[in-house]
């Protein structure tokens, strides 16, 4: 397995990128949200990975955070769905949207995803429901979401993203806050979480 990638970024494509690693290529299938992110070639990069072993062939895929890697994984664990699918529908919804979707049973927004039919959106849900609101509400969480500025959606949700991946009360706010400070009013919530996961795993 490989868990990560941290090289130099050398080519951008329409679906994947080449990152180059003490002079190896490495071909990185990605999401489009996260190809929005990534900084301008030749550049350093660092990916969280998933190495997807078929007989006739190995494909990397790269995420910016351990959350997008995970909703992939549980993507994969969808009946009907395989890795080039979940890279699509990470294409389509950030992981804290499209965990909302799931728990709303919004079965409309999951099938308008292109290539995702009504069963297979049904399926999402089944499958998938029950994982998240388990990864998604504790005591602990709650009482911070109750807590945090209702006027300001972005900072909950962020907050809740750090929470969900194991980070204390605590330091997922200050970290969110700061991350805040740092994008400025206009950020999106990927860049807030990805600059938070940054700032709290440095302290």
């Amino acid at each position: 397995m490989i868990a990560f990638i941290n090289g130099n970024l050398k080519t951008k494509w329409a679906d994947h990128v080449e990152v180059e690693v003490h002079g190896i290529g490495y071909e990185i299938w990605v999401s489009q949200l996260t190809l929005q992110q990534l900084p301008a070639v030749h550049q350093p990069i660092f990916f969280k990975t998933y190495l997807h072993v078929r007989e006739e062939s190995l494909q990397l895929f790269g995420f910016m955070d351990d959350m997008e890697r995970q909703a992939f994984m549980w993507l994969m664990s969808v009946s009907g769905i395989g890795p080039k699918s979940a890279m699509h529908i990470l294409s389509a919804y950030a992981p804290m949207t499209l965990y909302q979707l799931i728990l709303k049973n919004d079965i409309v927004q999951l099938k308008a995803i292109s290539g995702v039919g009504l069963k297979t959106a049904q399926q999402i849900v089944l499958t998938l429901k029950e994982k998240v609101t388990k990864f998604l509400n504790t005591s602990e969480k709650s009482d911070l979401i109750l807590e945090a500025r209702k006027e300001n959606p972005l900072l909950t949700d962020a907050i809740q993203a750090l929470l969900a991946l194991g980070f204390s009360s605590g330091e997922s706010q200050i970290a969110v806050e700061q991350a805040m400070q740092q994008l400025g009013a206009n950020a999106r919530l990927e860049e807030v979480v990805r600059i938070s996961l940054k700032l709290v795993r440095s302290v």
